[in-house]
C-alpha cells in the first residue's frame, strides 16, 4: 500500500502483525486514533523522512557521532516532532523488525512493569521490551539532539541571557568540530 498518505505529526510507528497481510505498521496519531498500514515501519519512516527532507545518514555520520550515541540515535523532524527508537514487539520470524518510533515530545512518563515498561504517549499506553532506565536514555539522547539543532539556529544577539547558560554535550561537540575545522584549514597552510 505504497500511496498511503501519512500524517505530518503522529504520535508513533510500530511494527504490527496485520491478519490477511502479515508484518506491517501501526500507526497512533496525535488524537489517539489507529490506524493499521500494510507496509513496513522502515517504508512508513523512510516516508515521513522524504516529508521533511531528512538525510538519516548524515545525521548519523554527523550528529550522533559527535555527541557520542552509537545505535538507535533519536531523529529530530521539526522543532516538536523528535522520533525516539525503542523494542515494541518481539518478533515471531527472525527479518520482522523489533523497534518502532515514538515522538519524544508527546511522552508523558514510564511504568516499568516486570517483564517490559509502559509508556504512556498522549492518550495512549505502549508496551516497550526494554528497561525504564533504557527508554530514560533514549530520551536524554533525543533532548541532547534537540539542543544541538536549536543550537544551529541563527543567534540572537540582543539576548544576553543565554550566554550565562551551563554548556551542554551538544555546544561542546558544536565547539569540537568547529575547532577541528580551523585546524584543519591552519595545517592547509
Amino acid at each position: 500500500m505504497k500511496d498511503f498518505d501519512l500524517p505530518d505529526v503522529y504520535l508513533a510507528i510500530l511494527p504490527s502483525y496485520i491478519d490477511e497481510y502479515g508484518n506491517g505498521t501501526e500507526l497512533i496519531d496525535l488524537d489517539g486514533n489507529v490506524s493499521y498500514i500494510k507496509c513496513s515501519v522502515k517504508s512508513c519512516l523512510n516516508k515521513t523522512l522524504k516529508k521533511y527532507a531528512v538525510d538519516l545518514s548524515a545525521i548519523r555520520e554527523k550528529y550522533a557521532k559527535s555527541l557520542g550515541i552509537r545505535n538507535s540515535f533519536p531523529i529530530p523532524l521539526a522543532r516538536d516532532f523528535t522520533l525516539i527508537q525503542l523494542k515494541v514487539r518481539i518478533p515471531k520470524v527472525a527479518k520482522d523488525t523489533a523497534y518502532g518510533y515514538i515522538c519524544y515530545e508527546k511522552i508523558k512518563k514510564i511504568e516499568e512493569c516486570a517483564s517490559f515498561s509502559l509508556v504512556y504517549v498522549g492518550e495512549s499506553n505502549i508496551k516497550v521490551y526494554q528497561k525504564k532506565a533504557s527508554i530514560e536514555k533514549h530520551m536524554r539522547d533525543a533532548s541532547m539532539m534537540k539542543t544541538f539543532f536549536a543550537n544551529l539556529d541563527s543567534l540572537n544577539y540582543d539576548d544576553k541571557a543565554m550566554y550565562n547558560l551551563p554548556a551542554t554535550k551538544a555546544d561542546i561537540a558544536l565547539l569540537y568540530e568547529e575547532i577541528v575545522k580551523i585546524k584543519f584549514k591552519i595545517e592547509k597552510m
